[in-house]
């Protein structure tokens, strides 16, 4: 069932990686973080590999941010959210859809083409009241119309 009006953001936590995972970060031939063993890190030990990026144990790419993208481009962070040009259902117990591009920049913020701010604290700042948010934020105008949903 999706409920257009519950609009439900969540921050997913920075991962760090702990002094014994980086002692042993290995990178397969298919891009995965593998410990010394030849194990595929957890998502607790996440490490970043040389090229920079951040690769769990499903194979994510995770950025600076958190975010994940999966193989098929779909962005989803670690609480199960969907970031997607298409109406996409993810995870079975916390699933988000947005039904347009969007701007996630690495403070978390989310710009819609509505002109709505939504900050990482899960507020929401309509840019009515200040017209120069977007400007300042992303130097640049965001006008895809963006809708976020609750899907249960």
């Amino acid at each position: 069932m999706v409920n257009a009006d519950v609009i439900v953001p969540r921050v997913v936590q920075s991962r760090e990686m702990d002094a014994d995972a980086a002692a042993n970060i290995v990178v397969d031939a298919a891009g995965f973080v593998v410990d010394a063993a030849g194990t595929v890190m957890d998502a607790e030990d996440s490490v970043v590999d040389a090229s920079g990026t951040v690769i769990d144990v499903a194979g994510f790419v995770v950025d600076a941010a958190s975010i994940i993208v999966d193989t098929a481009g779909i962005v989803v962070e670690a609480a199960g959210f969907v970031v997607e040009a298409a109406w996409i259902v993810d995870d079975a117990a916390w699933s988000v859809v947005v039904a347009a591009e969007i701007v996630v920049d690495t403070a978390w913020i989310v710009v819609d083409a509505a002109e709505i701010v939504v900050e990482a604290a899960g507020n929401f700042v309509d840019t009515a009241e200040d017209p120069n948010l977007l400007e300042l934020e992303f130097g640049k105008d965001v006008n895809l119309l963006c809708n976020v949903v609750n899907v249960e």
